[in-house]
């Protein structure tokens, strides 16, 4: 079941234990052709939809979080705030609340996207997430997420899902 999900995580590992005076130079000085931050192909993001769905249709509607909890809102794509968010909250035991706006305005909307519900599939009982306006059609619709996915795909970058 978590086949996708650990292969996507592997693949992002590197990012999430590099200190945190390292982070904002993810994507910087590289070579023009190459992408900074990697893509997955298409059916693997599919799959990983598909069993983070799974998992949000099981839990209840009102979520019951015990213990320590760390609050965090509005990613609005920005994957370098992602990582340091979880960089932090990996040296805690606390779980951790998204409160949506993963997507819009930042320019890594699908790879936030991706690396939270990766973690939600992997660690369901540490992270959880509430859906914000911008996952919602209208909203993505308008500030560019939905623009984002309709030009998501560059054949050399793509990352091909496990066999």
């Amino acid at each position: 079941m978590t086949e996708h999900a650990s292969y996507i995580f592997a693949t992002y590992s590197k990012y999430l234990s590099l200190p945190i005076d390292q982070i904002d130079q993810i994507g910087l000085n590289i070579a023009e052709d190459s992408n900074p931050i990697p893509s997955f192909d298409e059916k693997l993001l599919i799959n990983l939809c598909s069993e983070a769905k799974n998992i949000f249709e099981n839990e209840d509607i009102i979520l019951k979080i015990e213990g320590n909890t760390t609050f965090v809102g509005d990613i609005h794509g920005s994957f370098h705030d992602l990582v340091r968010i979880l960089n932090y909250t990996s040296h805690t035991p606390n779980k951790v609340l998204f409160l949506g706006d993963y997507v819009d305005r930042g320019s890594f909307s699908l790879e936030c996207i991706t690396l939270l519900y990766t973690l939600k599939v992997l660690y369901p009982e540490k992270y959880f997430l509430l859906r914000g306006n911008h996952e919602f059609d209208s909203m993505c619709s308008q500030y560019g997420f939905k623009k984002e996915i309709f030009n998501y795909h560059n054949p050399k970058k793509i990352e091909k899902s496990p066999k």
